[in-house]
């Protein structure tokens, strides 16, 4: 027999991770950061430790929200495991918004002037503490945003985009 039969006849095992069921439909996100920061390491997610996890988590935050710590000092505790923050990914709304698709100083400049726009502020490709400002304050207004962050999350992109489409959002 080839290797390929023997394959076929082996019971085919889901990671008890991915069968755990999880509320956002896009399977296991504590699995997804964990395979996230294995790559950013060049480790194996077996060997992966929680160390490595929090510093790749901690980066990404001060990397993406170089300002977060001012501006929301309870959640920048919280999403970078600090002393005495306890830190639950799986009680942290979608964590895929704080970690990968944001707008910020290191963003792309279309990125920035599309938000400028979205804003009616004065359309500029590079960030500015007006754009942060602007967000801040749109951020604490509205009802269904649930972290203040001064910085473009995909909650807040999508907000901005039903109001402009004259949907109402609250």
């Amino acid at each position: 027999m080839s290797c390929e039969t023997n394959y076929a006849k082996m019971e085919q095992q889901i990671p008890e991770e991915l069968k755990k069921p999880e509320s956002t439909g896009h399977g296991s996100l504590d699995l997804l950061l964990r395979v996230r920061a294995a790559k950013f390491w060049h480790e194996s997610l077996t060997t992966l430790s929680e160390r490595q996890l929090q510093s790749y988590c901690k980066y990404v935050i001060d990397f993406q929200y170089p300002d977060l710590h001012e501006n929301n000092a309870d959640l920048y505790r919280i999403l970078t495991f600090s002393e005495g923050a306890e830190t639950d990914l799986n009680n942290i709304y979608n964590y895929q918004w704080w970690l990968a698709y944001v707008t910020g100083p290191n963003s792309c400049t279309r990125d920035i002037a599309y938000f400028c726009q979205l804003l009616n502020i004065d359309v500029n490709e590079d960030w500015s503490d007006e754009l942060e400002q602007a967000l801040i304050t749109y951020q604490q207004e509205h009802p269904l945003i649930e972290y203040v962050t001064g910085y473009g999350c995909a909650e807040t992109l999508k907000r901005l985009r039903l109001e402009l489409e004259g949907v109402s959002t609250a």
